[in-house]
This record gives C-alpha cells, sequence and structure tokens, in this order.
C-alpha cells in the first residue's frame, strides 16, 4: 500500500505521533509513505520521514482557519496576504497534483485539519483522503474557521472518505454532524521502550541539576513551549507561587524552547512570564530547562507533572508523563477527563484556578502513599491505551476499510 502524508509542519507534537506511526507501519506493515510538507528548512522531525519514505516534497501549504485573536480586517488582510501568495490555493494544488501523479499513491493522509491543499487534490484525482484531525474546532475552541462548524464539518467530510480524530474531544463535532461510520478516534501514541531504567538514570541526573543536588526537593514540571500562549505558562507560575509559600523545597521546571531575542513576540511574551515569577516571589525556585529532546529523561525526574492547558486536542505529554511515571495534575477541561481516571491514574482541578491546583499538589506532597499507587496504575495504563503498535494496528485497518469501500 502507498500513501501519501502532507503535514502543515515537521516538528510539534502533532508531527511526532506522524513520524512514529509512519516508522511503526513501514516496519510492521510494510506501508510505502511519501510526504508533503510544508515549512522548508524547518528541520524537526524531518529526517525520520526521510529515513523511511520514499519522497519527500517541501511546498507552501497556506493554512485555512482564521486567527480569531485579529481584528475583522487585520483578519482580511492576512487572509489575503497568505492566500494571493499561491495564488488562492491553485498553485499549491496544481504542485500538489504533480506530486501525486509522481508517487502514486492508493491513500492520502492530510494529518491536520488546518491545510486543504492534499483534499483538493485528491477530490480531484479520484484518490481516497483521509483528515486526521488533531485540533479542537469551535467558536469556543482555539481553532476556528470562516465557515460555521455544521457546514466546515459537512464540507471535510464532502473531501474526506474517513475523518480519524486523536480523541473523543476532538470528535464532538464531526459526530454530530457526520455518519457514524465516517468518523473514528485513534489516540495518538507513546513509545514504552524509550520510559525504561536507562532513561530513569538520566533523569535522576537531570533532577540533580534542576535542583542543584538535594535529593530530598519535590520536583514539579509544565512541559509546554512559550511560543504557545494557550499552554498558559502565567498560570503554572501563579501555582508555584501558592506552593512555594507553604513549601519552599519544591522545585518547579519549565522544559520547553526558551525563545531567542530575534524572535520579538515571543521572547517579550517569555520575559513578561520572567518578570510574573520575580513579582510573584518564586523566581528562585523555578528553573527554566530549555528544550529536551530526551523528554522520556526529562519526564522521569519530574515528580509531578502539571498541565496548564484546556485547550488540547489529546496532550501527548499526558501520556508521556503516565509512561514516565510522573504523578498527572491536569485541569478539569475537555481531553483531560477523557485521559485522566481522576484519584486512579492521576489529578484533576478546576480550570483555570491556581488556588485550587496549589492545595491538591500541597495535599499530595503530604500523602506520596497515595502518589506511588497512581503512578503504579497510570503507567501500565498508558502502555496500554496509549502504546505505539496500538496505533499502527489501529492506523493500518483505518487504511485497509478506506481502499476496500
Amino acid at each position: 500500500m502507498r500513501v501519501l502524508l502532507v503535514l502543515n509542519s515537521t516538528q510539534g507534537g502533532a508531527n511526532i505521533s506522524a513520524a512514529e506511526f509512519v516508522e511503526e507501519l513501514t516496519r510492521r506493515h510494510g506501508v510505502q509513505f511519501s510526504v508533503a510538507y510544508h515549512n522548508p528548512g524547518v528541520e524537526g522531525e524531518l529526517e525520520r520521514f526521510r529515513a523511511c519514505s520514499g519522497a519527500v516534497e517541501p511546498m507552501y501549504l497556506a493554512a485555512w482557519n482564521c486567527n480569531y485573536r485579529l481584528t475583522p480586517a487585520q483578519r482580511m488582510k492576512f487572509f489575503l496576504g497568505r492566500n494571493a501568495r499561491n495564488w488562492f490555493r491553485t498553485k499549491a494544488v496544481a504542485r500538489m497534483i504533480r506530486f501525486i501523479r509522481q508517487v502514486r499513491p492508493d491513500i492520502i493522509h492530510t494529518n491536520t485539519s488546518l491545510n486543504l491543499e492534499g483534499a483538493l487534490a485528491a477530490k480531484i484525482l479520484g484518490i481516497p483522503h483521509l483528515w486526521h484531525v488533531r485540533e479542537l474546532i469551535g467558536d469556543d475552541k482555539e481553532f476556528r474557521f470562516h465557515l460555521p462548524v455544521p457546514q466546515l464539518v459537512r464540507l471535510m467530510g464532502n473531501l474526506g472518505k474517513l475523518i480519524v480524530c486523536n480523541s473523543e474531544a476532538t470528535a464532538e463535532p464531526f459526530r454530530k454532524h457526520l455518519p457514524r461510520g465516517q468518523v473514528r478516534v485513534i489516540y495518538n501514541a507513546v513509545k514504552p521502550g524509550d520510559f525504561d531504567e536507562d532513561a530513569r538514570r538520566r533523569g535522576r541526573e537531570l533532577r540533580k541539576q534542576w535542583t542543584q543536588g538535594t535529593d530530598r526537593s519535590v520536583v514539579i514540571g509544565l512541559a509546554a513551549n512559550v511560543s504557545s500562549p494557550s499552554k498558559r505558562h502565567d498560570l503554572f507560575i501563579s501555582i508555584a507561587a501558592r506552593v512555594v509559600r507553604e513549601n519552599p523545597d519544591a522545585w518547579f521546571v519549565i522544559l520547553g524552547d526558551i525563545p531567542e531575542p530575534s524572535d520579538k513576540i515571543v521572547f517579550q511574551r517569555y520575559q513578561g512570564f520572567v518578570d510574573l515569577a520575580r513579582k510573584s516571589g518564586a523566581a528562585s525556585r523555578i528553573v527554566w530547562a530549555g528544550y529536551h529532546k530526551d523528554m522520556a529523561a526529562a519526564l522521569s525526574g519530574l515528580d509531578f507533572l502539571v498541565h496548564c492547558s484546556a485547550q488540547e486536542s489529546f496532550g501527548r505529554v499526558i501520556a508521556e508523563g503516565m509512561t514516565a511515571g510522573a504523578a498527572i495534575l491536569a485541569p478539569r477541561a475537555n481531553v483531560m477527563t477523557e485521559l485522566i481516571r481522576e484519584g486512579s491514574t492521576g489529578f484533576l482541578y478546576e480550570q483555570d484556578n491556581a488556588d485550587d491546583a496549589a492545595r491538591i499538589l500541597l495535599e499530595l506532597i503530604r500523602k506520596p502513599e497515595l502518589c506511588d499507587e497512581v503512578r503504579s496504575r497510570a503507567s501500565p495504563e498508558a502502555v496500554t491505551r496509549f502504546g505505539l503498535a496500538r496505533l499502527g494496528d489501529e492506523m493500518m485497518d483505518a487504511y485497509q476499510h478506506m481502499v476496500k469501500v
């Protein structure tokens, strides 16, 4: 079977997940992949895709969602500027069609709801198309489009034989407006083998660096890049300030890229968070650890992983944190209530409520036996629910269903 995978980038959690299922389906099921991707010059997972794909082609793929944070006039200017570059998608679709004719796929798999080009080219050529939706879509969600949700979903249904969503929370609008058999949920995966004893050893070494060698400290982490406002670093800092006032031995570690001054908007946001930490009195207990490619080690070095975003379609780092043995604390919202069984495999706090999150953390710090029980249940459950073999089998079943129907 030949599959063309269309990516809106080669970096980020969605594309790490894509690289993993490409490797798994190539190795176990003999699927032959080709890749078309946006953002030439950004490496991310590009080498992984090159290693197991027949052809890899960069091209300009404009997102078709709208930036609701802009004014209507700014949105129109942005829309016209972005689309004029490729003649309102005709140039990009023509290039996609040429690439499709070169690689001759049986299926076209678009790894996001944000790009149209693969879907339009598939429709023109009569090739089955799969949307892999990894975004929460809705008028009150992070991802919004120019069309009302019912019309958007029906259009995507017309342009895709199968809609694969990465959670039930993501699938909600599609289940509401499309036939039941057209929508499937396939969770993102983690690689359990990465979280072995060697990763735990590396995690202990990182932990010593973060805590300046103080073995008895509690280490509480956030894994999120500053570039995304929805990750709520401000909330994490507020939680840290409340916990440190009662437990000055706690350390708070922020895992994620530290922006360069040349990236003015993101660097200004980062500086704002640093100032917030200083004003809160918690700055001396907050470690900006930067990006860690070895996330298995970084997460293994934590006692607690706190998630602050309520706008996640899956939350890959939650599954990784469970597998690594960190106790999870996340907001009671959207997919978090789907991934976490409260009190059994993790803990939930009231969304956006730093007082509630801090209260739970302080209580759990005083009850290490309870945390150990939760960790002992969460790690094997994460391997079962989010294992890579499960993802590969379910995606292969989806592909086979598409070519048979």
